[in-house]
């Protein structure tokens, strides 16, 4: 972790959540890196199968992992969003991993042609209200219809702490010093308003195998289950 990163955990006194969605003592894990303001309602329409599900979220400020992973013969990591960017900041303390797949974001996630527009961010957190976060829950799912055909994957997290949390980010990344985490897919949404294709693309063109799906921001509605993410 970096000497940034350390202090910033030191100032907030905080940690981001660690919460398991499945643990049945399987052999196999994924940790699941979720996106900024999300919960488990984004993903608890998956199976499980034969994974044991630890969810991170909440990064606030993004914290190392305690749980003990050692038990298990694979590890994976699923990293949505702005979680993509928070895989990289905790890299070093990562068991070895079997394989690691990003969705719909980078590791450059405030950026004009490899991230979300620097103004674009910026401008959300300043104006960042309860009715403008339900304008980045229409655009995350793709429209107005998806959104409401998608009301219980909403994120019943309190708003004040996705301010906090999203306040948090902007703060780490003024003193980021990620590593940059080796991901052996990203699935790019061409249907992305969020991080749009073309920045994704050029973020990830040179450094992994790219998967196009047409896809909105938020990607779960098209997967039933956590072993189609691993097989991209």
């Amino acid at each position: 972790m970096s000497q940034g990163l350390l202090l910033l955990t030191k100032i907030f006194n905080q940690k981001m959540k660690c919460s398991w969605l499945n643990k049945e003592n399987n052999q196999e894990c994924i940790l699941f890196f979720n996106g900024w303001g999300m919960d488990a309602n984004s993903v608890s329409h998956m199976q499980t199968g034969s994974y044991d599900i630890l969810m991170l979220n909440d990064y606030n400020p993004v914290s190392p992992i305690t749980e003990d992973l050692g038990s298990y013969n694979s590890v994976y990591v699923v990293a949505w969003s702005l979680g993509v960017w928070a895989v990289s900041m905790i890299e070093p303390t990562l068991p070895n991993l079997t394989k690691a797949i990003a969705i719909n974001g980078t590791q450059n996630p405030v950026d004009e042609t490899e991230g979300i527009d620097p103004l674009v961010f910026h401008n959300t957190l300043r104006y960042l209200t309860k009715q403008s976060y339900s304008g980045f829950c229409i655009r995350m799912f793709g429209g107005v219809k998806k959104y409401n055909e998608n009301l219980n994957r909403i994120s019943k997290t309190d708003f004040d702490k996705q301010h906090e949390e999203l306040i948090s980010i902007s703060r780490q990344l003024s003193v980021d010093e990620t590593c940059e985490f080796k991901f052996d897919t990203a699935l790019i949404g061409s249907d992305d308003y969020i991080f749009t294709r073309k920045n994704q693309y050029n973020y990830w063109r040179n450094r992994t195998r790219i998967v196009n799906r047409a896809i909105s921001h938020y990607p779960f509605r098209i997967f039933n289950n956590w072993e189609e993410i691993i097989n991209l």
